[in-house]
């Protein structure tokens, strides 16, 4: 869907480059946004075929599929605050919803528009889209054969944090072209958002507990997105650069502090499971030596 969004971004470009009229742009914008939502109503929730009786009562429902629970998914995320690593893991999603709405926000409007021109904030877009779309897939591939997911959570936390600390630290007036590079950065970022960090999240959270990660990632990123666009029009530039860098240094801690606590949960459970073999082996042979002795009796 990356490669989508860098056709449609770069199609958008090409037509204010063109000047072609804005309210079509928008209703072209409607059309396929309206088609979009009508294809989700052909969805299909995959479960399992065995849930024949669900079939039976509920003979609208396709094969397979299951009839949705009212506040099902609601509960299904909330059970998941109280635990730890659910708020340790949500710095990249924070990071990168504070990170997307900063480009968008402040970075466009004060450095991109008017060193060169609005077309240029599309095809900067395009690029950052087009980048994320191609580290996502080397990022996944790399992950994969090194067996481990962290160094890229710590590549992706740089990358956000270089943003900005290049508008706080350097500076990006008359940068002009040489823009392109926080794009890139936050296409890199973007990268390990979209690939990385879900298979952590679906690392901590496996199963029935999936679902129920997944949504509170979707909400961290879109309060993230909301909070910074408001507080945009409220807070100084060095204001919100400073969140996005304080979130980005927090990240990649936050991970290895949330991966210490899974593994002592993970060893207290093994050692629980242990000791309760142990107790059940000691029961066993305790009755078998009660048994023997009750029968010499008799």
């Amino acid at each position: 869907y990356l490669l989508l969004e860098v056709v449609c971004k770069l199609c958008a470009s090409i037509a204010l480059r063109y000047q072609v009229q804005t309210w079509l742009i928008f209703t072209v914008s409607l059309v396929l946004a309206s088609t979009a939502a009508a294809a989700s109503l052909w969805v299909r929730t995959l479960g399992s075929t065995a849930d024949a009786a669900s079939a039976v009562a509920n003979p609208m429902l396709e094969p397979g599929s299951r009839k949705p629970q009212v506040c099902g998914k609601l509960l299904k995320a909330t059970k998941l605050w109280s635990d730890p690593a659910l708020w340790l893991l949500s710095l990249t999603n924070l990071t990168f919803g504070f990170a997307a709405a900063f480009m968008n926000g402040y970075v466009n409007a004060a450095y991109t528009k008017p060193q060169l021109g609005a077309e240029w904030v599309g095809f900067y877009a395009t690029a950052t889209a087009l980048t994320g779309a191609i580290a996502s897939h080397l990022f996944g591939m790399a992950a994969k054969h090194f067996g481990t997911k962290g160094p890229f959570i710590l590549v992706g936390s740089l990358c956000f944090l270089a943003i900005p600390a290049l508008v706080l630290f350097v500076g990006l007036d008359d940068w002009q072209y040489w823009l392109l590079v926080p794009y890139v950065l936050q296409g890199c970022g973007r990268a390990v958002y979209e690939s990385t960090s879900k298979g952590v999240f679906a690392d901590f959270f496996p199963g029935d507990n999936a679902e129920g990660a997944f949504a509170n990632s979707m909400m961290q990123t879109t309060l993230a997105f909301a909070f910074c666009f408001f507080f945009s029009s409220v807070l100084p530039r060095g204001a919100l650069a400073a969140i996005v860098f304080a979130l980005a240094g927090l990240t990649f801690p936050a991970y290895l502090q949330a991966r210490r606590l899974r593994q002592r949960q993970q060893s207290s459970e093994k050692e629980g499971n242990g000791n309760s073999e142990v107790s059940s082996e000691e029961e066993s042979m305790a009755t078998a030596d009660f048994d023997s002795e009750d029968s010499q009796a008799r």
